[in-house]
C-alpha cells in the first residue's frame, strides 16, 4: 500500500515573486520600505477599506486590534472555540477574559444565536466585544452581527485570516467583503505561508477610520 502525505501546505512562488523579491533585497530598504505603502494601499483597494496597516503577522494584528479599540484588564469578549488560538489569545495578552460561545453546525461559524443567548443572559456592560472568525474561507455574515453589537454597545473585530476576497450579500443585495469594515470596526488578515496570499509570514489590518490604528 502506498503512502500519501498530506502536505501542512504547499505554497505557489512563481518566477514573478521571486524576482520581486530580490529586487527589495537589493534595494534600499528592507523594512517599512515603499513596497509596505504599496501593498497597503493595494490591499484596502481590494477589499473596500479605506485604510490598511501591515503588520509582521495576524496575531499581532489582532493584539493591536483589541488595544486600539481600549480593552481593559478583566473586560470580557465573545468569540468561536473553532479558530486558531490567537483569536482567543489576543484579548488574554490585554488581560481581559475569553468567553465563548457556540457554532453553527452547518457552518462552523460563530452563532449569531448562540451569542445573542450569551449577552442577553448577562448585566448590560458584562461584555466588551465579540471576535467573529471567517472559518476556512467561509465569510461570516457579519450584518446581524453589527446590529446586535450596537444594541449592546460592543465592538467588533472580525478575524479574516481565512478569508480575503470572501463576501457576504447584505440585505440590500450587497456584497460585503470581509474584512471591509462595513459591519466591524477593524478587520485583521494573516500571510502565513498556510493562507491565501503567502508573505513567509505577515498581517494586515483594516478599517474604515483612521482614528483605531
Amino acid at each position: 500500500m502506498t503512502k500519501h502525505t498530506i502536505p501542512y501546505g504547499r505554497q505557489a512562488i512563481l518566477q514573478d515573486d521571486i524576482d520581486a523579491v530580490i529586487e527589495t533585497l537589493q534595494a534600499d530598504f528592507l523594512t517599512q520600505g515603499p513596497k509596505v505603502a504599496e501593498f497597503e494601499e493595494k490591499f484596502a483597494a481590494y477589499i473596500g477599506s479605506k485604510y490598511a496597516v501591515a503588520v509582521n503577522n495576524a496575531t499581532s494584528g489582532l493584539h493591536i486590534a483589541v488595544l486600539a479599540l481600549g480593552l481593559q484588564e478583566g473586560e470580557r469578549v465573545i468569540t468561536t472555540p473553532i479558530t486558531f488560538a490567537a483569536s482567543a489569545n489576543c484579548v488574554r495578552y490585554a488581560g481581559g477574559e475569553v468567553w465563548f460561545a457556540d457554532i453553527d453546525k452547518d457552518t462552523y461559524l460563530l452563532s449569531l444565536e448562540s451569542t445573542r443567548k450569551l449577552i442577553e443572559s448577562k448585566p448590560k456592560g458584562f461584555f466588551k466585544g465579540i471576535i467573529p472568525v471567517d472559518f476556512a474561507g467561509l465569510p461570516v455574515n457579519l450584518e446581524g452581527f453589527a446590529k446586535l453589537a450596537k444594541e449592546h454597545d460592543l465592538w467588533i473585530v472580525e478575524d479574516a485570516c481565512h478569508a480575503p476576497g470572501g463576501y457576504f450579500i447584505d440585505s440590500k443585495n450587497k456584497k460585503q467583503k470581509c474584512g471591509n469594515g462595513n459591519y466591524a470596526d477593524i478587520g485583521i488578515f494573516s500571510f502565513h505561508p498556510v493562507k491565501h496570499i503567502a508573505c513567509g509570514e505577515g498581517g494586515m489590518g483594516n478599517n474604515q477610520f483612521r482614528s483605531y490604528l
